[in-house]
């Protein structure tokens, strides 16, 4: 089952890189197949895999630094 999640993107500096615009997306888990694999399940955002996740009380993490991509850090 997929879900959906509201991005709303405040960059304006041109200089940054944005990984989603501001808008509606469907997200959901699927198994890692990264080898090594450092989790077991990766967060999919818009059908892009956007790798291993963190939640915790204060932060949301999500990590593509096993395939040498992006880290996203969302801070409460």
């Amino acid at each position: 089952m997929q879900s959906s999640i509201v991005i709303v993107n405040n960059n304006t500096n041109d200089q940054m890189q944005d990984i989603l615009s501001s808008g509606t997306y469907p997200y959901g888990f699927v198994a890692n197949e990264a080898t090594p694999e450092l989790c077991a399940m990766t967060i999919l955002v818009n059908n892009v895999n956007l790798g291993c996740y963190n939640i915790t009380a204060n932060e949301f993490t999500m990590s593509q630094i096993e395939a040498d991509g992006f880290m996203i850090r969302l801070v409460r």
